[in-house]
């Protein structure tokens, strides 16, 4: 963690669990700090099981990790693991906001089908959308001062409440001079 100079705060190593013939490999691919300077980090653990050589077993894991403002780990809520198929969720956005709720975006691998979730403080889910759409720009969404969710495709753009209803659907032919056109 590094102040707003760029002064190291702290550095902490979180490793994951080390299991009898499992390798366990955690990505992050994405956080946010909340109200409280808590840090919420997002990403994927990666089960590898060793069998008999040359065989292995493979199976992947979102979770969702908060640490308080001193580094202090204070929850990981891991989901459901997938076999590794052309359909495996892996999330690819987290953001606090709402009272300190945590909003994230999972997509299924090949990006062409996406879930928003949102979840308490505990990282528990509470609701969840999914997204009809085939493209999400840059597999995120963003947030205003109203708490409104805003996510663009190749040729919407949706409004969400913080509840995930969506409130308002805009529809464009996508950039002037390009079909099908992906930003």
């Amino acid at each position: 963690k590094f102040d707003l100079s760029g002064n190291l705060i702290f550095r902490e190593k979180y490793i994951p669990d080390q299991i009898t013939a499992l390798n366990n490999v955690k990505f992050l691919q994405s956080f946010d700090v909340d109200n409280n300077n808590n840090i919420i980090m997002g990403g994927i653990n990666y089960f590898y099981y060793s069998l008999l050589y040359p065989d292995y077993y493979i199976t992947i894991q979102n979770f969702l990790f908060k640490v308080d403002s001193t580094g202090i780990p204070q929850w990981e809520y891991e989901y459901t693991p997938l076999l590794v198929s052309d359909s495996v969720d892996h999330i690819t956005e987290v953001k606090c906001f709402d009272n300190d709720n945590i909003y994230s975006m999972y997509a299924k691998q090949g990006y062409n089908q996406y879930k928003l979730y949102k979840h308490d403080q505990s990282g528990n889910n509470t609701a969840v959308h999914q997204l009809s759409q085939l493209f999400v720009a840059g597999q995120t969404f963003e947030v205003n001062s109203n708490n409104k969710i805003g996510i663009a495709n190749n040729d919407q753009f949706l409004i969400f409440n913080s509840s995930l209803q969506i409130e308002r659907v805009t529809n464009f032919p996508g950039l002037p001079g390009y079909s099908y056109s992906y930003f």
